[in-house]
């Protein structure tokens, strides 16, 4: 059915965007743990190098006294934030990869209801109020 949809509407094929499991067995989480620590002493790596770097930008920014060197070092300081923002970034995404599925599955479960118990006047002066433009 879905097919015959498809080629009416002369569409291409599906493309699954799904997440991809890593399987639960010891390979792929020490697959996992591999890519974690490769990427995280990447980023360690690179944030020890920006310290060495931010201290000979904040030498030059002071000799110079120039507003550029100023403002290259400002955004050179978020530069560094970011990276040290992404350590966590890649720490979540390590987690959500290796949880249990009936983990992810009870988070999904969550259902939140709402009832609203009114009488007829209260929902027509609600309706009426809304039409002048009083909100309470």
């Amino acid at each position: 059915m879905a097919d015959e949809i498809r080629k009416s509407l002369d569409l291409g094929p599906v493309i699954s965007r799904d997440l991809v499991r890593v399987p639960d067995d010891e390979e792929g989480h020490q697959q996992v743990q591999a890519d974690f620590d490769f990427a995280r002493n990447n980023l360690y790596e690179v944030i020890g190098k920006s310290q060495e770097a931010l201290e000979d930008m904040i030498d030059i920014a002071r000799q110079s006294q120039d507003p550029k060197a100023y403002a290259v070092l400002n955004q050179f300081l978020r530069t560094v934030g970011a990276l040290s923002k992404e350590i966590l970034k890649v720490q979540e995404t390590k987690k959500s990869i290796l949880a249990k599925p009936e983990a992810i599955q009870q988070a999904n479960n969550i259902t939140n209801h709402q009832t609203v118990i009114m009488t007829t006047a209260d929902r027509l002066k609600m309706i009426d109020d809304r039409r002048n433009g009083i909100t309470e």
